[in-house]
């Protein structure tokens, strides 16, 4: 038992590593400060967490659920005949499936909402923008 557990936690410290050094392959996140002319702004600190979040949406849940449906795949065909192996597996693929769908739902959902609510985009602006003198 104390093994399995071992391992689960080196795996997982071994995604981490991986997706950390993988992190600058995606860029893009912050896109300013990188010259003496495109200095951050609070606009742009503003905008981060949405960055952020995209980020997690379009590349960080589709590789997490692809390396889950192929964990539960390599579960279900390593289960030599035994139900309940094949069944953990088939179980784990639900609960992807299930998950994936609650993530990206409850993000259109509140997209939704903030858009009826006048939001300007799929992001409400909490900060007015500061008046530029004539």
């Amino acid at each position: 038992m104390l093994k399995i557990k071992k391992r689960g936690l080196s795996v997982v410290l071994s995604l981490f590593f991986l997706f950390l050094f993988a992190l600058p392959a995606f860029g893009g996140i912050v896109e300013c400060g990188n010259s003496p002319d495109d200095p951050c702004t609070i606009d742009d600190l503003i905008g981060l967490p949405t960055k952020v979040i995209k980020f997690f949406l379009d590349y960080i849940i589709p590789m997490f659920a692809t390396f889950g449906f192929v964990w539960a795949g390599v579960i279900m065909m390593t289960s030599q005949g035994d139900p309940s192996k094949f069944n953990q597996g088939k179980t784990a693929m639900l609960a992807i499936v299930i998950g994936v769908v609650i993530i990206y739902l409850s993000w259109t959902l509140v997209t939704w909402f903030i858009e009826a609510l006048g939001g300007e985009s799929w992001i409400m602006n909490f900060f007015p923008k500061t008046p530029t003198s004539p």
